[in-house]
């Protein structure tokens, strides 16, 4: 079975507009994104007292403009008005929440995962502890070419190779993708669509997605010019790719 066309994917469980946050990881905010009409949730996980959680240690954002994002967290003044916000899901909560919820999808990003086999470690995890759900309803993000064969043997159909880890220059992406051939897309940031890898992937039969966008004429940009299909994000909703600001209200 061929993967599924890339759609719209909420970026770190999406963005709440009050408070206004974003990196939340919640299980407030992926609910806000259904309510947007995501149907994929990107999720940070981390692993804390033995467990797999999802991050919401990132949660504490200060401001969101439409351009980018700043993240409190980096620079150690992370602040939050309502404590909910930073209550990372567990995978027995997460299992709940997707029995609940048939359309939802979750695309993993696990965090601290330099340390060899640590990616596939977290996605055995899931695995273990969500069999229902894990071949299906998760679409596991990969960092380095090696874990691709390791992913598919683990039973996930959906993967997605995403770049920012990836170390390599742009022939060796294309390089690499030849060696994945049922990839749901290729993942890289704005800069490096935009730099002209976007079109070579495309070109090169692949779909390919950037992030972080939340400014629609830089959505219309990336599609008209970079060959990305399209976009992780933390307030564009699905059906957003025209410059109708009204539609982001």
């Amino acid at each position: 079975m061929p993967p599924p066309p890339p759609r719209r994917i909420a970026h770190a469980g999406g963005g709440l507009r009050d408070p206004l946050t974003i990196y939340n990881n919640s299980e407030r905010a992926i609910l806000s994104s259904l309510g947007e009409g995501y149907e994929w949730v990107e999720l940070d996980f981390r692993w804390g007292g033995g467990e797999l959680l999802t991050d919401a240690g990132r949660s504490a954002v200060l401001e969101s403009e439409a351009t980018g994002y700043y993240d409190a967290c980096d620079d150690g003044s992370a602040v939050t008005g309502d404590p909910s916000l930073a209550v990372p899901l567990t995978l027995p909560a997460l299992g709940k929440l997707l029995s609940s919820n048939p359309t939802l999808s979750i695309v993993t990003d696990v965090k601290n995962c330099d340390a060899p086999g640590e990616n596939v470690r977290a996605l055995e995890e899931i695995k273990r502890c969500l069999p229902e759900h894990f071949g299906g309803r998760f679409i596991a993000q990969i960092y380095q070419p090696e874990q691709y064969e390791l992913v598919k043997a683990l039973g996930y159909t959906h993967v997605i190779f995403t770049l920012y880890l990836f170390p390599g220059t742009d022939d060796a992406v294309l390089e690499s993708l030849s060696s994945m051939p049922s990839l749901v897309c290729v993942t890289m940031p704005i800069a490096r669509a935009a730099g002209g890898l976007g079109v070579r992937c495309r070109d090169a039969g692949h779909h390919v997605m950037a992030h972080t966008v939340n400014d629609v004429g830089e959505l219309r940009r990336l599609r008209e010019e970079s060959g990305v299909a399209d976009v992780y994000s933390d307030f564009l909703r699905p059906g957003v790719s025209s410059l109708d600001l009204a539609s982001m209200a």
